[in-house]
Parts: structure tokens; C-alpha cells; sequence
């Protein structure tokens, strides 16, 4: 019966390989540049179906937004920005409501 496992040598040479691609890959993200900052009174979050008479979302420290806005062409589960500021009175019954002046996949002024 056959040895199938790999020779000594043939291990260290997959394992450089492994190590050189996962550096390349640290590096490489590494390099890339940070997020543009998100502007004043913009939340930027993923809509979740939570909202009872509004859309609603949730930002990355798991805050609840809800939000009155065509919904056209959005979907559950996609990141969007949310500009505006916080509603004084409104229908909307879910965490903090934004009275919207921007809905997008990016703030005003970013480019991604």
C-alpha cells in the first residue's frame, strides 16, 4: 500500500504557499482605504421588516431607526444611508424616527 500522505517537502512548500497568499491578502486589505465618514445626521444601517406602519433599520451598533420613505427598489437586508433628523411627532412606532431628507445605498457626498 501507497503512502497518500504528502512528503515533507511537499508540505512546506504548500504551507509558504498558504502563508504567502494569506499575507498577500492581510496586506492587500491592508491598503485599502477606510470608509468615507458618515455625515452629520445621516445613519447609515440595513432595513429590517420590524416596522409596523414604517420602514425600519438597523445600525451597526444594533440601534432601531424606523423612517416613512418610497421604498421602491430597496429591499429587506440591503445597506442604506438615512439622512434627516430626529421626528418631534409621527406615526412611524419604532425607535427613533427620522424625518427623511436623503435615502440612499450612499450618503450625500461619498462616492461608494
Amino acid at each position: 500500500m501507497r503512502n497518500s500522505s504528502p512528503s515533507g517537502a511537499t508540505a512546506c512548500r504548500d504551507l509558504r504557499r498558504l502563508g504567502a497568499a494569506l499575507a498577500a491578502a492581510l496586506l492587500a486589505a491592508a491598503c485599502q482605504p477606510p470608509p468615507p465618514p458618515v455625515p452629520e445626521g445621516c445613519v447609515v444601517g440595513v432595513l429590517t421588516g420590524e416596522g409596523a406602519t414604517c420602514q425600519a433599520m438597523r445600525d451597526g451598533k444594533d440601534r432601531l431607526y424606523s423612517f416613512y420613505s418610497d421604498m421602491t427598489g430597496y429591499r429587506l437586508g440591503e445597506t442604506v444611508c438615512v439622512c434627516g433628523s430626529e421626528a418631534q411627532m409621527s406615526f412611524c412606532q419604532q425607535g427613533t424616527v427620522i424625518e427623511v431628507t436623503h435615502l440612499g445605498r450612499t450618503c450625500p457626498g461619498t462616492t461608494e
